[in-house]
């Protein structure tokens, strides 16, 4: 009887301990991000002011020297515009010339560079 009592209480204390070490469920999401970016090259870096779809952005643009063609680009703050994929209506402007006018489309996760 006190084998059995015995047998028990240890099934009953591993069943305890084990239930406890299960595995949770994870969930992961990946992919492209749903958005793209646009870069503009130049002789020179200067400030422009790119109009996208009627908005209005302030930025620089990346020195051609230094931008080869299938090279990438460091995107920062300064000189990369984050999109909605699509179809779009680019202006450019630096001061009062009207450097870029084009409707251009990007895709997903594309990093666009318009030369200027």
């Amino acid at each position: 009887m006190k084998r059995m009592i015995l047998s028990f209480a240890v099934i009953l204390t591993a069943l305890l301990f084990l239930s406890g070490c299960g595995v949770g469920v994870h969930s992961v999401a990946s992919g492209k991000e749903d958005v793209a970016s646009l870069v503009f090259t130049d002789n020179a870096i200067h400030n422009i002011i790119v109009t996208i779809d009627g908005k209005d952005y302030s930025t620089q643009t990346v020195k051609v020297k230094g931008y080869k063609p299938g090279m990438n680009i460091k995107n920062t703050v300064l000189n990369t515009i984050k999109i909605e994929p699509g179809q779009h209506s680019v202006i450019v402007k630096s001061g009062d010339n009207e450097l870029f006018r084009k409707r251009i489309f990007v895709s997903t996760g594309e990093n666009k560079v318009i030369n200027l």
